[in-house]
Protein backbone atom coordinates (compact mmCIF):
# COMPACT_ATOMS: atom_id res chain seq x y z
CA UNK A 1 0.00 0.00 0.00
CA UNK A 2 1.16 3.21 -0.87
CA UNK A 3 1.54 5.52 2.44
CA UNK A 4 2.79 8.74 0.78
CA UNK A 5 2.79 10.91 -1.73
CA UNK A 6 6.45 13.16 -2.28
CA UNK A 7 9.79 11.72 -1.60
CA UNK A 8 12.96 14.17 -1.66
CA UNK A 9 16.23 13.65 0.29
CA UNK A 10 18.45 16.59 0.80
CA UNK A 11 22.13 17.09 1.09
CA UNK A 12 24.18 16.87 4.66
CA UNK A 13 25.32 19.45 7.04
CA UNK A 14 27.55 18.99 10.31
CA UNK A 15 26.21 20.05 13.70
CA UNK A 16 27.21 23.67 14.59
CA UNK A 17 25.92 25.34 11.50
CA UNK A 18 23.19 26.72 12.78
CA UNK A 19 20.83 23.32 13.29
CA UNK A 20 18.19 23.90 16.18
CA UNK A 21 17.65 20.59 17.59
CA UNK A 22 14.08 19.79 19.41
CA UNK A 23 12.27 22.88 18.16
CA UNK A 24 9.49 23.90 15.67
CA UNK A 25 8.80 28.06 15.03
CA UNK A 26 5.35 28.71 13.95
CA UNK A 27 5.03 31.94 11.86
CA UNK A 28 2.82 34.65 11.16
CA UNK A 29 -0.18 35.59 12.65
CA UNK A 30 -3.04 33.14 14.69
CA UNK A 31 -6.23 32.82 12.54
CA UNK A 32 -9.53 33.58 13.96
CA UNK A 33 -10.76 30.02 13.73
CA UNK A 34 -9.12 26.91 12.63
CA UNK A 35 -6.91 26.31 10.07
CA UNK A 36 -8.59 24.77 6.44
CA UNK A 37 -7.05 21.85 4.85
CA UNK A 38 -6.20 24.08 2.18
CA UNK A 39 -4.63 26.33 4.56
CA UNK A 40 -1.95 23.92 6.27
CA UNK A 41 -1.20 22.74 3.01
CA UNK A 42 0.52 26.47 1.69
CA UNK A 43 3.41 27.43 1.68
CA UNK A 44 7.16 25.42 2.43
CA UNK A 45 7.44 22.13 4.11
CA UNK A 46 6.95 22.16 7.79
CA UNK A 47 10.15 21.23 9.83
CA UNK A 48 10.39 18.38 11.67
CA UNK A 49 13.82 18.12 14.04
CA UNK A 50 14.71 14.85 14.87
CA UNK A 51 17.72 13.61 17.13
CA UNK A 52 19.47 9.92 16.92
CA UNK A 53 20.97 9.55 20.19
CA UNK A 54 22.60 6.55 22.44
CA UNK A 55 19.33 6.15 24.51
CA UNK A 56 16.87 6.58 21.18
CA UNK A 57 14.67 9.20 19.13
CA UNK A 58 13.56 12.42 19.71
CA UNK A 59 11.59 14.44 17.63
CA UNK A 60 10.02 18.27 17.58
CA UNK A 61 6.82 17.10 16.34
CA UNK A 62 3.97 14.03 17.04
CA UNK A 63 1.22 14.77 15.05
CA UNK A 64 1.19 15.32 11.73
CA UNK A 65 -1.04 16.14 8.64
CA UNK A 66 -1.96 14.04 5.25
CA UNK A 67 -1.28 16.36 2.41
CA UNK A 68 1.13 18.77 4.24
CA UNK A 69 4.70 18.51 3.17
CA UNK A 70 7.67 17.94 5.80
CA UNK A 71 10.98 17.86 5.90
CA UNK A 72 12.22 15.69 8.75
CA UNK A 73 15.65 17.35 9.48
CA UNK A 74 17.62 14.74 11.19
CA UNK A 75 20.65 14.54 13.20
CA UNK A 76 23.22 11.71 14.39
CA UNK A 77 23.98 12.37 17.82
CA UNK A 78 25.61 8.37 18.54
CA UNK A 79 28.86 7.53 17.88
CA UNK A 80 27.68 4.47 14.92
CA UNK A 81 26.23 5.81 12.00
CA UNK A 82 23.22 5.15 11.61
CA UNK A 83 19.98 4.81 9.65
CA UNK A 84 16.43 6.54 9.56
CA UNK A 85 13.16 5.47 8.44
CA UNK A 86 9.82 6.62 8.38
CA UNK A 87 7.24 3.58 8.49
CA UNK A 88 3.66 2.04 9.59
CA UNK A 89 3.22 1.54 13.71
CA UNK A 90 4.86 -1.97 14.80
CA UNK A 91 6.77 -2.38 11.43
CA UNK A 92 10.75 -3.55 11.97
CA UNK A 93 12.99 -2.10 8.88
CA UNK A 94 9.82 -1.62 6.26
CA UNK A 95 10.26 2.16 4.96
CA UNK A 96 7.35 3.66 3.15
CA UNK A 97 7.53 4.07 0.06
CA UNK A 98 6.04 5.79 -2.93
CA UNK A 99 7.53 5.72 -6.73
CA UNK A 100 9.71 3.33 -5.80
CA UNK A 101 11.31 5.56 -4.01
CA UNK A 102 11.93 4.57 -0.05
CA UNK A 103 11.50 7.30 3.05
CA UNK A 104 14.76 6.40 4.32
CA UNK A 105 18.11 8.12 4.96
CA UNK A 106 21.74 5.86 5.20
CA UNK A 107 24.08 6.62 6.18
CA UNK A 108 24.26 9.08 8.82
CA UNK A 109 27.56 9.59 10.63
CA UNK A 110 27.75 11.17 14.00
CA UNK A 111 27.76 14.69 14.27
CA UNK A 112 25.86 14.80 10.82
CA UNK A 113 22.21 16.00 9.69
CA UNK A 114 20.39 15.06 6.78
CA UNK A 115 17.47 15.81 5.41
CA UNK A 116 14.28 13.64 4.23
CA UNK A 117 11.13 15.40 2.69
CA UNK A 118 7.60 13.55 2.67
CA UNK A 119 4.13 14.09 2.08
CA UNK A 120 1.97 11.55 3.73
CA UNK A 121 -0.97 10.83 1.08
CA UNK A 122 -2.84 9.12 4.00
CA UNK A 123 -3.46 9.22 8.23
CA UNK A 124 -2.80 6.43 9.74
CA UNK A 125 -0.04 5.13 12.77
CA UNK A 126 3.29 5.69 12.27
CA UNK A 127 6.78 5.42 13.82
CA UNK A 128 10.42 7.00 13.04
CA UNK A 129 13.00 4.30 13.33
CA UNK A 130 16.64 3.70 12.69
CA UNK A 131 18.42 0.31 11.62
CA UNK A 132 18.72 -0.08 15.77
CA UNK A 133 14.87 -0.99 15.70
CA UNK A 134 14.84 -3.96 13.19
CA UNK A 135 16.93 -5.68 16.35
CA UNK A 136 14.66 -5.24 17.99
CA UNK A 137 16.26 -3.11 21.03
CA UNK A 138 13.84 -0.12 23.04
CA UNK A 139 14.45 3.01 23.13
CA UNK A 140 14.95 3.63 19.05
CA UNK A 141 11.14 4.18 17.91
CA UNK A 142 9.45 7.51 17.94
CA UNK A 143 5.89 6.87 17.19
CA UNK A 144 3.46 9.82 15.93
CA UNK A 145 0.24 9.89 14.08
CA UNK A 146 -1.05 11.77 10.40
CA UNK A 147 -4.05 13.04 10.88
CA UNK A 148 -6.95 13.32 8.17
CA UNK A 149 -6.44 16.52 5.60
CA UNK A 150 -9.55 18.06 6.58
CA UNK A 151 -8.44 18.14 10.48
CA UNK A 152 -9.17 21.58 12.48
CA UNK A 153 -5.63 22.80 12.78
CA UNK A 154 -6.00 25.48 16.14
CA UNK A 155 -2.60 27.60 16.35
CA UNK A 156 -2.14 28.42 20.26
CA UNK A 157 0.52 30.68 21.61
CA UNK A 158 2.19 30.51 25.02
CA UNK A 159 3.55 33.64 26.47
CA UNK A 160 5.15 35.56 29.58
CA UNK A 161 2.51 34.86 30.92
CA UNK A 162 -1.15 34.54 28.03
CA UNK A 163 -2.38 31.81 26.09
CA UNK A 164 -3.65 32.76 22.89
CA UNK A 165 -5.18 30.46 21.19
CA UNK A 166 -6.45 30.58 17.17
CA UNK A 167 -10.01 30.33 17.99
CA UNK A 168 -12.43 30.34 20.94
CA UNK A 169 -15.22 28.53 19.50
CA UNK A 170 -14.98 24.79 18.94
CA UNK A 171 -17.39 21.97 18.35
CA UNK A 172 -18.44 18.82 20.26
CA UNK A 173 -17.25 14.91 18.68
CA UNK A 174 -14.60 16.91 16.47
CA UNK A 175 -10.93 16.10 16.24
CA UNK A 176 -8.24 18.92 16.59
CA UNK A 177 -4.98 19.52 16.33
CA UNK A 178 -3.55 21.57 18.56
CA UNK A 179 -0.04 23.21 17.76
CA UNK A 180 1.12 25.08 20.63
CA UNK A 181 4.09 27.13 19.99
CA UNK A 182 5.31 28.70 23.59
CA UNK A 183 6.63 32.30 22.17
CA UNK A 184 8.55 33.24 26.11
CA UNK A 185 11.14 33.18 27.25
CA UNK A 186 10.21 30.45 30.27
CA UNK A 187 9.10 26.97 29.97
CA UNK A 188 5.52 26.41 29.79
CA UNK A 189 3.31 23.51 29.61
CA UNK A 190 -1.20 23.03 27.97
CA UNK A 191 -3.90 21.86 29.47
CA UNK A 192 -7.45 21.58 28.41
CA UNK A 193 -9.84 21.44 31.59
CA UNK A 194 -13.19 22.41 32.27
CA UNK A 195 -13.34 26.41 32.93
CA UNK A 196 -12.89 27.76 36.51
CA UNK A 197 -10.96 23.98 37.21
CA UNK A 198 -7.45 24.31 38.60
CA UNK A 199 -5.17 21.44 37.15
CA UNK A 200 -7.65 19.40 36.23
CA UNK A 201 -6.72 18.12 32.55
CA UNK A 202 -9.53 16.68 30.28
CA UNK A 203 -8.88 12.86 30.43
CA UNK A 204 -10.11 9.51 28.31
CA UNK A 205 -9.34 5.95 28.32
CA UNK A 206 -8.25 4.62 25.06
CA UNK A 207 -5.80 1.23 24.22
CA UNK A 208 -6.76 0.27 28.11
CA UNK A 209 -4.79 3.32 28.73
CA UNK A 210 -5.56 7.17 30.61
CA UNK A 211 -4.80 9.71 28.32
CA UNK A 212 -4.67 13.54 29.41
CA UNK A 213 -5.29 16.43 27.66
CA UNK A 214 -1.69 17.97 28.57
CA UNK A 215 1.74 18.66 27.24
CA UNK A 216 4.17 19.86 29.92
CA UNK A 217 7.67 20.78 29.46
CA UNK A 218 7.47 23.21 26.48
CA UNK A 219 10.31 24.72 25.88
CA UNK A 220 11.07 28.73 24.35
CA UNK A 221 10.83 28.58 20.87
CA UNK A 222 9.35 24.59 20.68
CA UNK A 223 5.95 23.59 18.74
CA UNK A 224 3.91 20.23 20.85
CA UNK A 225 1.22 18.82 19.30
CA UNK A 226 -1.96 17.51 20.89
CA UNK A 227 -4.97 16.08 19.39
CA UNK A 228 -8.22 16.32 21.27
CA UNK A 229 -11.87 15.82 20.71
CA UNK A 230 -14.18 17.87 23.22
CA UNK A 231 -16.97 14.76 23.91
CA UNK A 232 -19.55 17.12 25.21
CA UNK A 233 -20.49 20.80 24.92
CA UNK A 234 -19.42 23.46 27.66
CA UNK A 235 -17.00 25.71 28.57
CA UNK A 236 -13.48 24.87 29.04
CA UNK A 237 -10.14 26.75 29.74
CA UNK A 238 -6.62 26.29 27.96
CA UNK A 239 -4.29 27.18 30.72
CA UNK A 240 -0.61 26.78 31.50
CA UNK A 241 -0.28 25.24 35.61
CA UNK A 242 3.80 25.97 36.16
CA UNK A 243 3.75 27.05 39.38
CA UNK A 244 3.02 30.83 39.49
CA UNK A 245 1.89 31.04 35.67
CA UNK A 246 -2.07 30.00 36.62
CA UNK A 247 -1.54 32.61 39.30
CA UNK A 248 -0.24 35.00 36.75
CA UNK A 249 -3.46 35.51 34.66
CA UNK A 250 -2.20 32.20 32.11
CA UNK A 251 -5.40 30.98 30.76
CA UNK A 252 -7.91 31.21 28.00
CA UNK A 253 -11.59 31.02 27.73
CA UNK A 254 -13.17 28.82 25.06
CA UNK A 255 -16.53 27.70 23.96
CA UNK A 256 -16.91 24.30 22.42
CA UNK A 257 -20.93 23.80 21.32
Amino acid sequence: MTSSILVRVLGVTTIGFGIIIGSSATAGTLAQEAATPAQTTQGAPIEVTVTLAAEGITASRTALVAGQPYRFVVTNTDDPTHAFFLEPAGARHAPLTADNTQAAVDPIAQGQTQRLEWTFAEPGAFQMADDRAAQSQTGVIAAFTVVPADTPVVPVQLSDFTVTPGTTKLEAGKLYLFEVTNTGAATHEFVLEPASAVDEPLAKVAYGAKLEAEVEDIAPGQTADLLWTFPTAGRYQMACHVPGHFEAGMKATVTVS
